[in-house]
């Protein structure tokens, strides 16, 4: 039977279960009664300290060391609660362990891997059994039924099995660390929870007697809660951080889409240049529900926002904001700024404000730096959130300092938290010999018939501009975007490939990460990507959403180094790989890291004979000498 199916026969353990995840949800702010305290007490285990932000933990060579307590566990799962409930009686007991013996049996047929944590929430199999943090709230209910409309307009079937396990845990109060591959639904495994924690106060204490005894007059009662919804002004309910701003434009569209008709009205942001001076003001007296941006433009305007009410912090593509290249580095910036003077540290802010960007060399450490200041500045119950296709042992151990007891969730993979690459992507290794023979290669792909919409990932801005002049006299609609653009020219390149108007589009990483193009068919790496992650984030453009796709990767004589390392990748997500390229020399750690952070030297892009690029470069400084 299934254990969905049993526990609507089972009512007694269903009622059960429904009050431990409500009593979960307000454990927080709601102060226990001496029984369950003292019950508490009696089942209590060993505490790992943890502390609540980036700069509470120290960091040595082999790992970090935590120096500061956290606080009481958020949450529990109905299947714990029934535990010690029900432990008295043996026929409950035996339908208890039934029930989870089938939760884990349907976790193994999704490729769920749960980590070692203790009480993690059931898992959910339709969007309709969407759990309420409060189930006798008519305004969540209400709230419910629209975003169930929604989902239905969106043409979503069923949640993604990392959708079925990382929404039941946030909005049961846990914290939640989520690998899945790409495209797989990550997105929605935050927002939902995000607008379900938007719906209704969390945390509300019941008044004290003090208050009862004070009589006031309905006079002073009004001027109170006209106080108290302006105090709302300026004051942030939920927030989601994501690396690049291309990617919080993708999640605010989502966010506006799923949230809309909601009841009072939703007050959605997205924060950017033209908005970030009116931030204390844009969501009105009411506050703003979700606030969407990125990690730079929030700390430039953290002074005029109020994080101290918000409810749910979740972290798209975590392992960017965490610094998941460079750890070291960033635990020597954390290090030397505990070190550091609040007048230092003001002034070195004020000073990369002026700049208006981050140098490349510093640009990890600056998200970690930033997404600290951050966290510090939201509440310790607030629940936090991190989700991304790459999350490795460093980047979980650096997150790790900043959730508390959290539900490690990885779909497919392995349970050592690694999802790898999408299975439905194709994957072809080129060799195509030198650096020359990339644009041979290319236009012979094109000559054969492509099949649009086409992305083309080259390794900086400067080749994807030269190879844009190459191919744009080529019998196909092609663009490119960069750094280089301006914002507009860059969200009109973005829209013009959405729409089908751009068949092939030029690009650098900065749109690998997250963004969701639909039906993408094919991705070429016409460069070597620089490193594992950078390669499954850029092939994880194609074959989103159950979609097969097809992704082909050039390589060339001064790739052989990495090339083992991409072959791996390829094995693990089930592609035939030549053994000989599994068989490889190891790259030694120094060169990779190196190769990771400066890429490799390469030839330009450019077929123009050298005659003409004689008499070009006669005439420029002929003009030169003239003016």
């Amino acid at each position: 039977m299934d254990f969905f199916k049993m526990l609507t026969a089972t009512s007694g353990i269903k009622k059960k279960s429904k009050g431990a995840i409500t009593s979960s949800s307000s454990s927080s702010a709601t102060p226990a009664s001496p029984k369950s305290s003292n019950s508490k007490k009696s089942k209590k285990k060993k505490k790992t300290n943890r502390p609540r932000s980036l700069s509470d933990a120290s960091f040595d060579g082999e790992g970090v060391k935590l120096t500061t307590s956290r606080s009481p566990i958020r949450g529990a799962s109905s299947s714990a609660s029934l535990a010690s409930k029900t432990s008295a009686s043996p026929s409950v007991s035996q339908e208890l362990r039934l029930h989870q013996e089938q939760i884990v049996s349907f976790r193994r047929r999704l490729k769920l891997h749960i980590g070692e944590t203790q009480n993690c929430p059931d898992p959910m199999q339709t969007f309709e059994q969407l759990r309420l943090p409060n189930p006798d709230s008519q305004f969540l209910k209400a709230y419910k039924r629209q975003i169930l409309n929604n989902i239905e307009k969106g043409r979503w079937k069923e949640p993604t099995p990392i959708q079925m396990q990382a929404i039941p845990a946030l909005i049961a109060g846990r914290d939640v660390i989520a690998c899945a591959a790409t495209g797989s639904g990550k997105s929605g495994g935050f927002i939902l929870p995000a607008l379900i924690w938007t719906g209704e106060e969390r945390g509300e204490q019941p008044k004290t007697p003090e208050k009862k005894k004070k009589k006031k007059s309905k006079n002073k009662d009004k001027d109170k809660e006209k106080k108290e919804d302006a105090d709302q002004t300026g004051k942030v309910k939920t927030l989601l951080l994501a690396p690049t701003r291309e990617l919080a434009c993708q999640i605010h569209r989502e966010v506006v889409r799923l949230g809309t008709n909601r009841p009072t009205g939703l007050n959605a942001v997205l924060l950017s240049k033209t908005n970030a001076h009116q931030i204390s003001t844009l969501g009105g007296s009411s506050g703003i529900d979700v606030l969407v941006t990125t990690p730079m433009r929030l700390c430039g305007v953290l002074n005029d926002v109020d994080l101290s009410e918000v409810r749910l912090v979740a972290l798209d593509e975590a392992d960017r904001l965490l610094d998941g290249g460079d750890n070291k580095g960033a635990r020597k910036q954390l290090n030397s700024r505990e070190k550091k003077k609040p007048e230092e540290e003001g002034e070195e802010e004020e000073e990369e404000e002026e700049e208006g960007h981050i140098q490349n060399k510093s640009m990890s450490t600056s998200f970690v730096s930033q997404v600290d200041k951050i966290l510090t500045a939201t509440p310790k119950t607030a629940i936090r959130a991190m989700f991304s296709a790459t999350m490795g042992p460093a980047v979980r151990e650096l997150a790790n300092t900043v959730l508390r007891n959290p539900v490690a969730v990885t779909h497919g993979g392995d349970a050592s938290g690694a999802a790898g690459a999408n299975s439905d992507i194709e994957q072809e290794l080129h060799f195509v010999g030198k650096e020359e023979g990339k644009l041979v290669a290319i236009r012979n792909i094109i000559s054969r018939g492509i099949k649009p919409p086409v992305l083309i990932f080259v390794q900086n801005k400067e080749r994807a501009l030269e190879l844009y002049n190459e191919l744009k006299y080529d019998p196909i609609r092609v663009d490119y975007i960069s750094a280089d653009k301006t914002q507009a020219a860059r969200d009109e390149a973005i829209v013009n490939f959405r729409m089908g108007e751009t068949w092939v589009l030029i690009a650098t990483d900065v749109v690998s990460r997250g963004l969701d193009f639909k039906a993408v068919n094919v991705v070429v790496n016409y460069d070597f990507p620089n490193s594992g992650v950078s390669y499954v984030h850029r092939i994880g453009r194609t074959g989103r959403a159950g979609r097969k796709g097809r992704a082909i990767t050039f390589f060339v004589e001064n790739d052989f180094p990495a090339l083992r390392g991409i072959a791996n990748i390829m094995k693990l997500s089930g592609c035939d790989v030549p053994r000989w390229m599994l068989e490889m020399k190891k790259e030694r750690h120094s060169d990779k890291k190196r190769r990771e952070k400066f890429g490799i030297k390469r030839k330009d892009i450019d077929t123009t004979p050298r005659s003409m690029k004689k008499t070009k470069n006669k005439r420029s400084k002929n003009n030169s000498e003239d003016d």
